[in-house]
């Protein structure tokens, strides 16, 4: 005999029994399920520091580089 636990979610309360989404401000996967259920897009969802703006914004000041292609680093003794 298979149990299945079932939790409750609240879309507008970006909430879940299962607390995944409490723990880590991502919505987890039972309120992904939802929104696809109710044609709903789950980016509505994310924090924005995940946002394309923000992630653009991290690389804009010069502070932080991306690493560039394996292929350009520099030659290592190690």
């Amino acid at each position: 005999m298979t149990h299945y636990r079932t939790f409750r979610v609240s879309l507008s309360e970006r909430e879940c029994d299962c607390g995944q989404w409490r723990l880590n401000g991502l919505p987890c996967s039972h309120a992904l399920a939802m929104c696809r259920q109710y044609v709903v897009d789950p980016t509505e969802f994310m924090p924005e520091c995940y946002s394309t703006n923000e992630y653009g914004l991290t690389y804009s000041s010069g502070f932080f580089a991306p690493l560039p292609d394996v292929e350009e680093w520099d030659e290592s003794n190690f």
